[in-house]
């Protein structure tokens, strides 16, 4: 069964085997994910998508849109993914300092 930590752990382990290029990493992934059992998958996309969500709010737009010179609905939508592809601790610590300690908006 895929937890939070397993996720994470997946995550990681593809952006370290990939020089940090995000083509290679995406790669490296998938070969991790094709041996996974079918529940397995469903979880990890499961955990995904919500933490896509968690990443939805203003001030993460916001702050994409500053980074990148303006952050269309899609912009956003790859910056979320590619900011989940950067592991836990930047996924969490970027949440933590754009919305405080509060983690709300």
């Amino acid at each position: 069964m895929m937890n939070i930590d397993k996720f994470w752990t997946m995550i990681d382990y593809s952006k370290n085997q990939s020089d940090h290029g995000t083509n290679q990493q995406s790669e490296k992934l998938a070969e991790v994910l094709h041996k996974l059992e079918p529940q397995e998958l469903i979880d990890f996309n499961n955990i995904y998508y919500q933490l896509h969500a968690k990443a939805c709010t203003f001030n993460l737009w916001g702050a994409a849109y500053v980074i990148n010179g303006g952050c269309s609905d899609d912009g956003f939508h790859y910056f979320r993914s590619w900011l989940i592809s950067q592991g836990k601790d930047i996924f969490e610590v970027r949440q933590s300092r754009i919305f405080g300690r509060t983690g709300t908006d």
